[in-house]
């Protein structure tokens, strides 16, 4: 931001196209490094702060070029109008070279706790509840062997299942047949 401001700020001293090309490469090279960090830093921040959704991110971010494309000329042709080149030059300028230290306050996201949302936690809490129950009776019909119905299903002669349930006939019927 600073390369792309103290840039902005000697444009209007150019006097011929020579003078003019360093000013612009360092404009062109500000912001080639800021766009270049702008995305994986917000693709970042939503990884560490919220939920992974990277596909708002990055709207935002194009939504924000497409505004700052489509109302930018509008505004900088007013002020041009009003104050003059030079002015718009040394007032965008001063507005980056000021804006620089704020960026500061992101040099430390990496040292950023996640925050925990209530899918993290749901995540990483693990198996509870009925879960474990069902998951711990599908084991005990495994180790006691498969019905001789022949339908593959844990359970015994009796027509009651792993869980518990009494299979009707019926059910017995189709799944030989299924």
């Amino acid at each position: 931001m600073v390369i792309i401001g103290a840039s902005s700020c000697t444009v209007p001293a150019c006097k011929n196209f020579e003078q003019l090309i360093a000013p612009l490469c360092g404009i062109c090279f500000g912001i080639a490094l800021v766009d270049t960090a702008l995305l994986p830093t917000l693709a970042f921040l939503v990884d560490v702060r919220y939920v992974s959704v990277y596909g708002s991110v990055y709207a935002i971010a194009d939504i924000s070029y497409c505004v700052a494309y489509a109302l930018g000329p509008i505004a900088a042709g007013q002020i041009v109008h009003n104050l003059g080149f030079a002015q718009l030059n040394l007032g965008m300028g001063l507005a980056n070279v000021l804006y620089a230290p704020a960026l500061l306050l992101l040099r430390n996201v990496c040292q950023m706790k996640p925050s925990f949302s209530e899918r993290n936690i749901l995540l990483e809490d693990g198996h509870k509840g009925l879960y474990d129950t069902i998951t711990m009776e599908e084991r005990k019909g495994r180790s006691q062997g498969c019905s001789s119905a022949g339908n593959g299903k844990p359970g015994d002669e009796s027509g009651m299942d792993a869980f518990g349930e009494v299979r009707s006939h019926s059910e017995e019927y189709e799944s030989d047949y299924n």
